[in-house]
């Protein structure tokens, strides 16, 4: 886990979109962690950091953001992976258009209806896998899914496609 290049605190406006999309009991947790970090309630975005991607589209800002590692909120944090939110805005109005949990995550050169394609995946000592999603121009949904087992060093490790899980 490390810092993104270009990451700055994530803004208001971008993270109260994250919160709006949250299930009550995670901005509970939210909440939970502001107190035990002795930060101002409802002070969200300092939990969050958040990077300008270049636009695709006149007007439209994208977001890649993620959860912070200092102050390091464990509810953002899952077993080695974290939380981390695609997040678009024309003006004021913002939108998220995915959301994961994963220990990588990249941005792909790639696009989909106007929207960069995105591989988040897992990584364990033995095993790695992987979703490419693509935006469909309403939602990112998966497109490709694979697998892909250590073969202890040798060098032969295979990556198998899989189906994707919905």
């Amino acid at each position: 886990d490390q810092a993104m290049a270009g990451e700055q605190i994530a803004s208001a406006a971008v993270v109260s979109t994250i919160i709006r999309a949250s299930k009550p009991a995670e901005v509970q947790k939210l909440d939970a962690c502001l107190t035990d970090l002795k930060l101002p309630q409802g002070a969200y975005n300092r939990l969050f950091r958040s990077v300008l991607l270049p636009s695709l589209r006149s007007g439209e800002q994208l977001y890649f953001v993620r959860a912070a590692l200092n102050p390091y909120c464990q509810s953002l944090y899952s077993d080695g992976s974290f939380r981390h939110w695609f997040v678009a805005g024309v003006g004021n109005a913002y939108q998220v258009r995915h959301s994961g949990l994963g220990n990588n995550v990249r941005i792909l050169n790639v696009q989909s209806n106007d929207s960069y394609d995105i591989v988040s995946g897992n990584c364990t000592a033995a095993e790695c896998s992987s979703t490419t999603w693509r935006f469909t121009g309403v939602r990112y949904s998966a497109f490709r899914c694979s697998e892909s087992r250590s073969s202890g060093g040798s060098g032969n490790d295979v990556e198998t496609t899989v189906p994707c899980r919905r």
